[in-house]
């Protein structure tokens, strides 16, 4: 049986432990060190609950990716419907890394485990696609209301995939030669970014 959204509030309110559980583990322990019986322990739940509701430990981490996911979605959104489109192309450029690696910071135990399991399998996760596209389609939208739309498709997929990319390996350490600097780094990315789009 494969999972389904809850629908009754108790139902929610289990799935909710779950997560929250699960994301506190995540800080300490790398996914394949989380076992089930840790994360229902953390929760104050039983094991045979959180199989019930997720039935593996992976779909269990795909419902945590989602809150990342929907952080990012949200956050395009409100970009994207902001006062944003009036300003210089490198400063939407520096405020979306600055937003994207806050995020990735805000949710970084799933992210690290996201991490862990492409490592192992070598492949990328819809949800991860679905964040690339979003960003892309976004960047579009702001390259368009600055009369840019004559970009090509490839440059901007480009530009989101530098944004996306570097912030979150800078936030998983993969990184280390970035700079300190918040302000010095993300104008790095930004200015990446920019060379892409020409």
């Amino acid at each position: 049986m494969g999972y389904r959204e809850p629908r009754q509030w108790r139902s929610q309110q289990t799935e909710k432990a779950f997560l929250d559980a699960f994301d506190r583990l995540l800080l300490t322990v790398s996914y394949h060190e989380a076992t089930i019986a840790g994360i229902a322990d953390e929760a104050g739940l039983t094991q045979g609950a959180f199989m019930s509701r997720f039935g593996s430990k992976q779909v269990a981490l795909e419902r945590l990716f989602d809150r990342f996911c929907q952080a990012v979605y949200q956050a395009l959104t409100e970009i994207d419907e902001g006062p944003w489109r009036r300003v210089e192309l490198t400063t939407l450029l520096e405020h979306l890394s600055k937003t994207y690696e806050a995020l990735v910071t805000q949710h970084w135990g799933a992210n690290r485990a996201m991490h862990e399991l492409f490592l192992k399998t070598g492949s990328v996760s819809p949800q991860t696609k679905q964040i690339f596209k979003a960003t892309t389609v976004m960047l579009y939208q702001q390259l368009e209301a600055r009369a840019m739309a004559h970009l090509s498709p490839e440059a901007v997929f480009a530009a989101a995939q530098l944004l996306v990319t570097i912030n979150y390996n800078y936030v998983l350490r993969a990184m280390p030669a970035l700079p300190e600097d918040s302000e010095a780094r993300h104008a790095l990315i930004a200015k990446l970014m920019a060379a892409a789009l020409t």
